[in-house]
């Protein structure tokens, strides 16, 4: 007769691994409604109560959301919501921009008895700008019976945030540019391709709504002898065929024998606007309402929207232009208009203050916009924080948006990390945010770079249906709005790494942290000799993070760890024995040191089988990376660093 086994009265009883972790390249998206946050939930049974996680148990898991009382909510999947979830990845746009190379950890796999398995929820997001959602997972054992991933011990959960879904500006945000030229435009006759993308991130797809215009025609002259026109039409994204306004009601040899019906060049990420010139096509007297623009939709790979007017520059009938329009906006700030719009580098009223900072990716520097707003009585009102979360950064001298693989924008301070020492202001700055007497509210964004130099920033925002700049040179410097802009930056100065701490350069300390009858444990602590810098966060290689690096079976089991800086928390060793007895220790704290451990048990099951060393790479307090080596010594029993692999 077989044993069965008994249900676990706690959640770790039953489960080794229960966690939610961030499958995608940061914890944010657009609040478009398209771009998602890869979220997945590991989990992996206890080999002890010979329990295995069935299938349906699997497919029971889902996202939840903690209530106020304490209960738990499942996310929704309707895409109406605010927040909602779907189990399948859209391959039509990319996670949010981040500038550092992300790498998914795995999860920490012990034994062979039940492997890991990973769950993956694809989010998205309609809320406010700046909303956050805090997520945690659920798994159902039995019926009734639901554990949490923010139950003790795993206490695991993700805090999401949506983005404002940055608008765009022709010529400043797009690429237009033409790829065919054929024939002779004195003749008459041609044929012009123009490719049209955003700047800084493909389009994923495009489409017409119910009531754009397809294509557009103009005539040479108004008259009814005309014969000379030129045509146009556009090409989807990934398509050759070139979609014109078949309600022209064009007939004749053009039509038969010499309209284009294909572009020959052809981009995934691009639409592509053709312009066919011909001899040979009759007027009509219903032309003039025909001369476009055209119109489309357009979304690009971060899931934004873009509305589309392409049309003929000026009255002739060769160069064409773009301009975008914008989705309507709500009644009440209709009527209101910026007179203030400032841009202040380390909260200083000095125009084009410079604000240093190492180009690395993780140090920031802040950045505080200051607007006034007035409604049609001309008294100042309040510009709701949903707006001001919609302020975009752009280069001054080009007024094009900033490009997310070189700049990275937050609302929030990392904690991790510091100024740079040269910003004395920004040593004292406060991230609250200001009122300016006599000019309005204010909102402060930190920013960080991996762009080497110098480059001059204003900014740009959207209100009451109008785009204001910061990048007026007509007009003195300050800001004060005339006509739509004004005339304020800050520099921001990216400096390249100028030192890196080798393995010399570490202080390593073995503390006797614990021990038993049948296991050891000894914590070893990592700082950088000199005081007046401190590890503050660390890469780890993916198979490497959180997890054993290092296993020795001859008599007992020696196993070594390196943990990832960052909040102070503390590291719970289930079921180290047959007894299940438990180690539980802090790591992360005091600020400034890293931690690794080698345990030594005999009684304990054997982790994974990886022997070898793992690089670590620290970072300290200014967001600058100093790689390490930890490497196994005296049969695994010792931890020794250095500056290569000694494995």
């Amino acid at each position: 007769m077989k044993d069965v086994p008994t249900l676990p009265s706690s959640v770790d009883a039953w489960l080794w691994n229960f966690e939610l972790t961030l499958g995608s390249s940061a914890p944010m998206a657009f609040n478009n409604g398209r771009q998602q946050i890869k979220v997945n939930v590991e989990v992996q049974a206890n080999e002890h109560t010979g329990l295995a996680i069935t299938p349906e148990q699997l497919e029971s898991i889902t996202l939840v959301v903690k209530q106020a009382d304490g209960s738990y909510a499942p996310l929704s999947t309707d895409p109406r919501q605010a927040w909602f979830y779907s189990k399948e990845h859209d391959p039509r746009f990319d996670y949010y921009p981040t500038l550092n190379t992300f790498t998914a950890s795995s999860p920490v796999a012990r034994v062979l008895f039940d492997a890991p398995k990973t769950v993956s929820f694809f989010v998205s997001s309609r809320a406010t700008a700046g909303s956050q959602l805090a997520l945690r997972a659920r798994i159902t054992q039995s019926p009734g019976v639901h554990y949490y991933t923010d139950n003790i011990p795993f206490d695991s959960s993700l805090e999401l945030t949506a983005m404002a879904a940055p608008s765009s500006s022709f010529p400043e945000d797009y690429i237009f540019e033409q790829v065919r030229d054929e024939g002779s435009v004195a003749s008459g006759t041609f044929i012009h391709e123009w490719a049209l993308s955003p700047r800084t991130v493909d389009f994923a797809y495009a489409e017409f709504l119910k009531y754009d215009r397809r294509g557009m025609i103009r005539w040479h002259e108004r008259a009814f002898d005309e014969r000379f026109a030129t045509h146009v039409g556009i090409a989807l994204p990934g398509d050759t065929h070139v979609h014109y306004d078949e309600t022209l009601g064009l007939q004749g040899d053009f039509v038969d024998n010499r309209k284009v019906h294909h572009v020959d060049h052809v981009s995934d990420g691009q639409l592509v606007v053709l312009a066919q010139g011909d001899h040979h096509i009759p007027y009509f007297s219903g032309a003039p309402r025909r001369e476009g623009p055209c119109t489309l939709h357009a979304v690009d790979r971060h899931g934004t929207s873009h509305y589309l007017n392409i049309g003929f520059d000026g009255k002739q009938r060769v160069d064409l232009r773009v301009t975008t329009r914008r989705a309507p906006r709500p009644r009440s700030a209709s009527t209101a208009h910026l007179d203030f719009f400032q841009v202040r580098g380390l909260n200083s009223d000095q125009d084009n203050t410079q604000c240093v900072l190492y180009a690395n990716g993780y140090q920031q520097t802040p950045i505080t916009v200051v607007v006034g707003a007035r409604n049609h009585r001309g008294e100042i009102i309040e510009v709701p924080d949903h707006i001001l979360d919609q302020v975009e950064f752009i280069d001054y001298n080009t007024g094009a948006r900033l490009p997310p693989s070189q700049y990275s924008i937050s609302r929030f301070k990392n904690p991790c990390f510091d100024f740079h020492p040269s910003n004395f202001t920004a040593r004292h700055f406060t991230s609250r945010n200001a009122n300016f007497s006599g000019q309005g509210s204010s909102r402060t964004f930190y920013l960080s770079t991996k762009a080497v130099g110098t480059t001059k920033l204003g900014a740009r925002l959207t209100y009451g249906g109008r785009t204001y700049h910061t990048n007026n040179r007509a007009t003195a410097t300050g800001g004060d709005v005339i006509s739509g802009r004004s005339n304020s930056s800050a520099s921001l100065r990216g400096l390249s790494q100028d030192y890196t701490f080798r393995a010399d350069r570490f202080s390593v300390e073995r503390v006797d942290l614990k021990s038993g009858d049948n296991w050891d444990l000894d914590r070893y602590e990592l700082r950088f000799s000199d005081p007046n810098y401190q590890i503050r966060y660390s890469e780890h290689t993916p198979s490497h993070q959180n997890n054993w690096h290092y296993r020795r079976e001859s008599r007992g089991f020696y196993q070594q760890a390196a943990y990832q800086v960052n909040d102070t928390r503390e590291i719970i060793y289930p079921n180290l024995t047959i007894t299940n007895r438990r180690i539980a220790f802090p790591i992360n704290t005091p600020r400034g040191v890293a931690h690794a451990i080698r345990l030594r048990t005999r009684l304990g099951p054997p982790s994974p089988k990886r022997n070898g060393s793992t690089k670590v790479t620290y970072v300290d307090q200014y967001g600058n990376r100093h790689p390490l080596w930890l490497n196994p010594a005296a049969g695994g029993n010792l931890l020794k660093v250095s500056d290569r692999d000694e494995s």
